[in-house]
């Protein structure tokens, strides 16, 4: 997804480039809401993962702990 956002917002900045007056603007507004989707999906991502190793390290302590107090 985020490369597909990347390339999007590349191609609707080059649009916006070789574009003139209004045609600019909305290829202008269409580039950053793509930028703005990539940096949301990256952001779910990246707390979507830290949870993940959360939960993980917890798993890990967890049966550490049961270990011992066999």
């Amino acid at each position: 997804r985020t490369t597909f956002y990347l390339l999007a917002t590349g191609l609707f900045v080059l649009l916006a480039l070789g574009a003139t007056d209004r045609k600019q603007l909305i290829y202008g507004l269409i580039g950053v809401s793509c930028f703005g989707a990539m940096i949301k999906t990256n952001w779910t991502s990246y707390q979507r993962h830290k949870k993940w190793q959360m939960r993980q390290k917890n798993v890990n302590t967890h049966k550490a702990s049961e270990k011992k107090g066999a």
